[in-house]
């Protein structure tokens, strides 16, 4: 609905699991200056997609922080939506 409110008649969305991807094919070119997120909390991904990720859980907000933080730019700037406890762990 932003979208059709702002003129985007024709976007250019790719449907796909962007946890699939494998972090380590992830090139400068690729890379972005600022990152808007707000990835989904509570989540599970199958141990296959977990192989992609230095840190492996099946958690997939913990595998969207390490997708976020390789695909900025160095310098870059990201603003991410996080829970209370994710960054403290304790509940």
């Amino acid at each position: 609905m932003n979208m059709i409110l702002h003129g985007i008649e024709a976007p250019n969305i790719v449907h796909t699991n962007t946890l699939a991807e494998n972090l380590a094919d992830v090139q400068e070119k690729d890379r972005f200056d600022v990152i808007l997120a707000n990835p989904p909390f509570g989540g599970k991904e199958r141990p296959e997609v977990q192989q992609n990720f230095p840190i492996r859980t099946g958690e997939t907000a913990f595998l969207f922080l390490q997708h976020f933080i390789k695909m900025l730019r160095a310098g870059g700037r990201a603003a991410i939506v996080i829970k209370n406890t994710f960054l403290s762990n304790s509940g």
